[in-house]
């Protein structure tokens, strides 16, 4: 639904192009990325929050309804029961964090049990101590363990205000597990035993949200961007502006060199190469995102005269990254300045592609002049839908835009 909504709109049943991959829009914003929530990870993450409030929530009404049904429920290993009688969110729970019935890793990890006097810790079942419960660790000597179910605080006793393990066993040991119960004996006498309660901690923070468990999943799990440092930091900068949601996106877009140009239809095997795959405006290169905004002829006459509207001097770059850098240096310590020159800045790459279209479907040229007119216009009219209590008239914008963006 979110793929439809995204490439396809509300409109027709035909599948669209997906111009970004999936990965790449659930990246947060500030990492070049649309911000769109990865529902299988979201949906982990909020499972997971059901996992925590079972360890945590004692006596409650709810919890006391899965104990009767399920059994012991305050773990984080959970298994299901016997039978069929299990409701499908149950399952899920039991599911979470598990593939082909081992273990993931990040699961692992999340919770961590913080001991304390051991009153609700089983000595060999859960994860107390080391990587994995102690009845895998040392499964030779749990198997011949008397109490394999108890808790620690049933397996030791204090003696003069220090710590002592009386563990039981069904029979003497044989040679092997004497070196197994030395190496088990190793790793438990360091373990602080106090006279607290025990209590849960997750990943090392304190308390659970559905916020840091994503931003854990995804940190975890998604790859590192394929975009260099210094590319992702101004495709970040393009939502600080005033422009329209739409036109940020699609600005966004065209950062990323997805937009639908010829050069990326050819790639695709949509169009044929050769002068099909040539710009629109002026029919000298395969058309691109950096050549249709900005090293075009027609572009670069534009911006030109963007750039003696705002009263800037500089060298206009290849490529549309770099232009919108250096399109904001001026303006990088004045917020309100800022977001509106990149209203600006944004009008130009929107007006460009919507008049490269209109020549390509209804064979409408228009000089570089116009261009830039409709570029002041269509900026003034997204001025007035935010500065509603400070409006301009259309003259005043053409004449000073920097003491308007300023108010």
């Amino acid at each position: 639904m979110q793929r439809k909504f995204l490439w396809g709109g509300t409109s027709g049943d035909k599948e669209k192009i997906p111009w970004v991959s999936w990965k790449d829009l659930c990246r947060p914003k500030e990492e070049g990325g649309l911000g769109v929530k990865d529902l299988k990870w979201f949906n982990i993450s909020l499972l997971t929050k059901w996992r925590w409030r079972l360890l945590l929530e004692h006596g409650s009404l709810w919890k006391l309804v899965l104990e009767a049904k399920y059994g012991n429920v305050e773990r984080v290993k959970l298994v299901l029961p016997r039978g069929n009688k299990f409701s499908l969110w149950w399952k899920d729970l039991v599911g979470l964090g598990v593939t082909n019935g081992v273990e993931d890793d990040w699961n692992q990890h999340v919770f961590l049990k913080k001991l304390g006097c051991g009153g609700s810790t089983r000595f060999w079942l859960d994860r107390w101590v080391g990587l994995a419960p102690l009845c895998e660790t040392f499964s030779r000597i749990f198997k011949v363990s008397l109490h394999p179910e108890c808790v620690i605080k049933d397996l030791g006793e204090w003696v003069n205000d220090t710590w002592v393990w009386r563990l039981a066993w069904r029979r003497s040991f044989f040679i092997r597990e004497e070196e197994s119960y030395n190496n088990l004996m190793e790793i438990i006498t360091p373990v602080p035993i106090t006279k607290e309660e025990d209590s849960w901690s997750f990943i090392d923070r304190g308390m659970f949200t559905v916020r840091y468990m994503y931003s854990y999943l995804y940190k975890k799990f998604l790859p590192p961007s394929p975009l260099v440092l210094c590319s992702v930091g101004v495709i970040a900068r393009v939502w600080e502006s005033w422009a329209p949601l739409k036109v940020i996106v699609f600005s966004w877009q065209a950062l990323l060199g997805r937009l639908p140009t010829r050069g990326n239809l050819v790639r695709r095997r949509i169009i044929i190469d050769g002068e099909a795959s040539f710009c629109v405006f002026c029919n000298g290169a395969r058309e691109s995102e950096n050549h249709l905004f900005s090293s075009c002829g027609t572009a670069w006459l534009v911006w030109s005269k963007v750039h003696r509207w705002f009263g800037l001097t500089s060298v206009l770059p290849n490529f549309i990254s770099s232009l919108l850098e250096s399109f904001l240096t001026c303006y990088r310590k004045k917020k309100n300045g800022f977001k509106g020159v990149l209203l600006v800045w944004h009008a130009v790459i929107w007006v460009l592609w919507r008049l490269r279209n209109e020549r390509i479907f209804s064979g409408t040229i228009v000089e570089p002049s116009e261009i830039f007119d409709r570029v002041q216009y269509v900026s003034w009219k997204w001025l007035l839908a935010i500065k509603v209590n400070s409006p301009c008239l259309f003259y005043e914008w053409c004449v000073n835009p920097s003491e308007y963006i300023a108010r």
